[in-house]
């Protein structure tokens, strides 16, 4: 009965929606693509005239992470790397001078030249631009953040902890590549009283997605850095495909009516000192999966069922009522990447339970919506969807997401980014690499965001939350222990 409600819902909707779609794009092509092609194209011919400093136009989906405000930034991506053993600044400098400034393609092109750019602003538009000063030291050096982001002279992960949210919303200098690489020398890494090292990576989102930086510590350490690869499709359409094709614009069309009258059940961000971040102990994949194995599901259906668990205790350990679903924002890599630094990635959203009798009962639920939606080309409609609002100027693109993601009406109820955790032991000139850290910093309203990253089969899941989120900073801090127990429990 419910599938055939569904198809009778699809039916009206396509007899009303087909015969407005060549109105539709007359109106798009009128009132958007030639007003914006036509001022891009001045823009441009100004640019190549006045400032030839300016390479290119921020384009394609890195265009959509490009701030109005040339001070700040929409997101920056923060990866910690824990070392047995001593390493200097003056030789990760090395490393990377050798090793990734001087790499060059098949073609001569030099494949990082990116990191020797800045991000300019002229007539509404961001161009690359290449930094006249730059040097490798200003980017690679010794920790010295200072004031509340100053570490002691043997810091432990408790330290890193409490500054490592606001070290990823620092500030950046201006008209300097924003990236940098920072050693934290006598880390004092739990469990041993050997000397380790930190070596911070931290990065402005609109330069490289999670896959380019798995590239580039691949070319800096020469180390493997190798994940198990995405399942390929087949080259032909499937019936699933060609399915999600055609419904598409009723798909679109359902979850902004669905979402715009949702209220999310979590909390928004509400500045930088409400922030709390927490994560797991280290998590070896054998566990998960094993149980997958054990209940005959996907692999990401066991960590999501894990979270909306942990998410639906946390809530009712804060006073709430869990809800019985819960909407999941997720990022996904696109295929062909091109390698080097880029932007190649697209998000979408998933309906997930959230309150459940028991585990296993949520878990084989998400497990059936995850296979359900898993042939969706909804997530490629988004990139270049991206791809396309990114033609026009930084301010209308930033009011248009401003109008669109804020105040949460079309918001997920939080953000997980799950990487591919790598399947080799990596190292660093020689140091094992014996731990991982992972932080990002978010503008958007999202309370909570969810990231997990990990090597040689082994991954923490961090969480990045709002204290609002659980209704209080200690109900915040249990999360990661009740997304143990969660998995404990299957």
């Amino acid at each position: 009965m419910a599938v055939f409600r569904k198809f009778c819902d699809m039916l009206l909707f396509y007899i009303f929606f087909l015969p407005t779609v060549p109105l539709l794009l007359t109106l798009v092509l009128i009132f958007w693509l030639l007003p914006v092609l036509l001022y891009r194209s001045i823009v441009w011919v100004l640019a190549r005239t006045f400032r030839k400093d300016l390479l290119s136009f921020v384009s394609g989906i890195a265009g959509a992470y490009v701030d109005p405000d040339p001070n700040k930034t929409i997101s920056n991506f923060l990866v910690g790397f824990v070392l047995t053993g001593d390493i200097s600044s003056e030789r990760i400098s090395q490393l990377f001078q050798e090793r990734v400034l001087n790499l060059k393609d098949a073609k001569g092109n030099f494949v990082y030249l990116r990191l020797q750019q800045s991000v300019a602003r002229f007539m509404g538009y961001a161009f690359w631009k290449n930094d006249p000063n730059f040097l490798v030291s200003n980017h690679v050096r010794d920790y010295d953040y200072q004031g509340d982001l100053r570490l002691s002279q043997t810091p432990d992960e408790h330290e890193i902890q409490r500054i490592w949210l606001s070290l990823a919303e620092a500030p950046w200098k201006t008209n300097q590549s924003p990236w940098e690489y920072l050693v934290v020398r006598n880390y004092c890494h739990a469990g041993t009283t050997k000397p380790h090292s930190l070596i911070i990576f931290r990065v402005d989102h609109v330069y490289c997605d999670y896959y380019s930086l798995t590239g580039l510590f691949r070319v800096a350490f020469r180390s493997p850095f190798a994940t198990v690869k995405l399942s390929g499709k087949n080259t032909g359409l499937s019936w699933k495909q060609l399915k999600s094709l055609l419904t598409i614009p009723y798909d679109i069309f359902v979850k902004m009516c669905t979402n715009e009258n949702k209220k999310s059940p979590l909390g928004e961000r509400h500045g930088s000192s409400n922030l709390c971040f927490n994560y797991t102990s280290t998590i070896h994949v054998d566990e998960i999966k094993l149980i997958r194995k054990n209940h005959g599901v996907a692999y990401n259906a066991v960590i999501l069922s894990a979270i909306n668990g942990a998410i639906a205790r946390a809530l009712s350990d804060a006073g709430a009522t869990p809800p019985e679903s819960i909407n999941l924002g997720y990022g996904l890599p696109l295929s062909n990447h091109p390698g080097g630094f880029n932007v190649h990635v697209t998000q979408s959203t998933m309906e997930l339970p959230c309150y459940a009798e028991c585990p296993k009962q949520r878990l084989r639920q998400t497990h059936d919506i995850i296979v359900e939606g898993a042939d969706s080309l909804l997530q490629l409609v988004f990139a270049y969807f991206l791809r396309f609002l990114a033609l026009a100027p930084v301010p209308i693109i930033w009011t248009l997401q401003r109008q669109i993601l804020a105040p949460s009406k079309f918001l997920p109820s939080y953000f997980l980014t799950n990487m591919p955790v790598t399947t080799t032991k990596e190292n660093v000139d020689g140091l094992e690499i014996v731990d991982i850290f992972h932080g990002v910093s978010v503008t958007h309203g999202i309370g909570l965001f969810i990231s997990c990253l990990g090597i040689n089969n082994k991954q923490r899941f961090f969480f990045n939350m709002d204290k609002s989120v659980f209704g209080d900073e200690a109900s915040a801090k249990k999360i990661s222990v009740y997304f143990e127990e969660e998995l404990k429990a299957l």
